[in-house]
């Protein structure tokens, strides 16, 4: 691992939706960033994004301080390619990996943009069977998001519960919420997560884990991710499979 005082460069993978993205950090400040074609070809596109954004800032895998990915919620196709892409990177070097909640990263973005700076945030991602995933944030002036629910999954008849009157939504499942249930969507662009934040969240993380004198033993440990829950016919699919 590189010495506190020397260069630290996070390379960030968000592969949780339809709109991947790469994204290279050192020391906190974004370098280089790249989308990856709308679809669902994340894995064909993600390898060869990489090695662009290492080429173009003439770094080697070895040179990462760590690599940084976007657990989700999202996809189960798209957050295997993006955890298999990491596996894959780290192997050899044993680089740390930090998981960073998708969710996190669009609430980050929202407060970056300084589109959003005080009240509270609902961030939505529907997941099938009328369930739906949501995380809850809270904005003051001047002061980056801070978490008050994580990532958790709820019937959508118990939203109307968990979400604060008067709240701000972002992400895919904003067109799933119950009529009763009132808030204000903001921009569609801030619901689909970037890896830019992820990276940058993902050096904040770190280095307060340096500053503590905490050991980083913690990201060497397998990554969990947030799947989207497989539908119907997905598991019918996979019932056949096993026969």
């Amino acid at each position: 691992m590189p010495r506190p005082h020397s260069d630290q460069w996070i390379l960030a993978l968000e592969t949780s939706t339809l709109q991947g993205s790469v994204a290279l950090c050192k020391n906190g400040a974004v370098q280089l960033t790249r989308q990856l074609a709308k679809g669902t070809q994340h894995g064909r596109e993600i390898l060869p994004a990489v090695d662009q954004l290492l080429r173009q800032a003439h770094l080697s895998v070895s040179s990462l301080h760590a690599i940084a990915l976007g657990i989700g919620p999202g996809s189960f196709t798209g957050l295997r390619v993006g955890l298999a892409a990491v596996e894959g990177l780290r192997f050899a070097q044993k680089i740390p990996v930090v998981g960073i909640p998708s969710f996190d990263a669009m609430a980050y973005h929202l407060w970056e943009q300084k589109q959003f700076s005080q009240g509270a945030l609902a961030t939505l991602y529907y997941a099938r069977r009328q369930r739906m995933y949501l995380a809850l944030y809270q904005f003051r002036q001047n002061s980056p998001p801070h978490c008050t629910q994580t990532t958790t999954l709820l019937p959508l008849s118990q939203l109307h519960k968990a979400i604060p009157s008067n709240s701000y939504a972002i992400g895919a499942g904003s067109t799933y919420l119950p009529s009763q249930i009132k808030v204000v969507t903001l921009e569609e662009k801030f619901s689909v997560p970037r890896a830019q934040d992820i990276a940058q969240l993902a050096w904040q993380k770190l280095k307060d884990k340096l500053s503590s004198n905490s050991k980083l033993d913690e990201f060497q440990r397998p990554i969990q991710l947030i799947y989207l829950m497989k539908s119907e016919a997905e598991e019918n699919l996979q019932k056949k499979s096993l026969l």
